[in-house]
């Protein structure tokens, strides 16, 4: 679908009156709202897609303030978007105000370190495989030699033995198994070792295919289209509940951000608001009255813009009716041909 937006509706009007006057152009993102929440009432509903911060203590998010309806939500991992399936029985934390210091921080990549250990005996080496219990797994290294090779260990945080004498530890680079996708039975696993996949920058043989998602607005600037992938899945993992979208621990674990594409109620904080291209000539139409009906010339002016703005809310009306009817006389058609196949 073709969209614009309400502050690019604004300038071509800004425009057409040879007026650069900043504060003139968010009356007119005003009246463009006004008009949007006129039309919402009668079913013409604008859509927008956002990046939204995730809360790390609870995995959720707070839904936008002009949101009416759900469109499609997806997660943000390593500069890609992989879309989630809704589950309404998904356990979910309340949400609680922290007044504390909140760190937004993204998890660490896990990293591949060669233990070497020149000791005269064997060394104890700590280190962190899961990043709920650090330094949480340990291996024995003995004093390498051609029948003791130095091993490779994958960690999220530098490996840790009592005496740092005679020990080397080397980064090797990021840990490439993490990217792996073995054959693993229980659907929570290969759930998690996809998202792996994704953070370690590799994509998974069961992605085939993907699409830009386009138009994504983060604080009041508009990001670059992001590569997404569908849901494929049918594990839920995302819930909806009073305001606020919780995601799984799974993927509240992994998610950089929540990305959310929604229907709006048309009254969004800037003039961002995705609207379908259909709606322009009404938007505009609907704002020239609002300006001559505050600075009236004359009033014969005032209904002159009004008239146009009605007609073209009753063309938009007109259209959409004759849509459903050329879409009904389509599959008539095509029933027809199929029945004359034989012929």
């Amino acid at each position: 679908m073709v969209t614009t937006n309400l502050h690019k509706i604004a300038s071509e009007i800004s425009i057409s009156k040879r007026d650069s006057s900043e504060s003139n152009l968010l009356e007119y993102i005003l009246y463009g709202r006004d008009c949007l929440s006129e039309l919402n009432s009668k079913g013409f509903i604008s859509v927008r897609s956002v990046a939204i911060d995730i809360d790390t203590n609870s995995h959720s998010a707070k839904l936008p303030d002009d949101y009416m309806k759900f469109v499609a939500l997806g997660i943000c991992i390593n500069g890609r978007i992989v879309e989630l399936d809704h589950d309404d029985t998904l356990c979910i934390r309340e949400f609680k105000d922290n007044f504390c210091c909140d760190s937004n921080a993204n998890i660490s990549k896990k990293i591949l370190y060669s233990i070497v250990n020149k000791g005269s005996g064997d060394a104890l080496f700590t280190y962190t495989s899961d990043i709920n219990n650090p330094n949480g797994d340990s291996i024995l290294v003995p004093h390498e030699s051609e029948e003791n090779p130095s091993p490779n260990i994958c960690s999220y945080t530098i490996p840790v033995t009592e005496s740092e004498n005679e020990r080397i530890i080397s980064i090797i680079g990021d840990c490439q198994d993490e990217c792996g996708c073995g054959e693993i039975k229980n659907a929570d696993e290969v759930f998690k070792t996809t998202l792996n996949c994704f953070r370690c920058n590799a994509i998974p043989n069961s992605f085939n295919s993907y699409y830009n998602w386009n138009g994504i607005e983060y604080k009041n600037s508009s990001l670059d289209a992001i590569p997404t992938f569908p849901a494929y899945t049918t594990i839920g993992a995302y819930k909806i509940h009073n305001g606020r979208i919780y995601l799984s621990s799974t993927c509240g674990l992994y998610a950089e951000k929540i990305i959310l594409k929604y229907k709006s109620s048309g009254v969004s904080e800037t003039g961002q608001t995705e609207v379908p291209i259909i709606l322009k000539a009404a938007i505009k139409a609907y704002i020239q009255w609002q300006i001559e009906l505050n600075n009236p010339s004359s009033l014969s002016m005032v209904q002159i813009k009004w008239q146009e703005y009605k007609r073209q809310a009753k063309l938009l009306t007109s259209q959409e009716v004759l849509k459903g009817i050329l879409d009904m006389l389509k599959a008539e058609m095509m029933h027809i041909y199929t029945g004359n196949l034989g012929r």
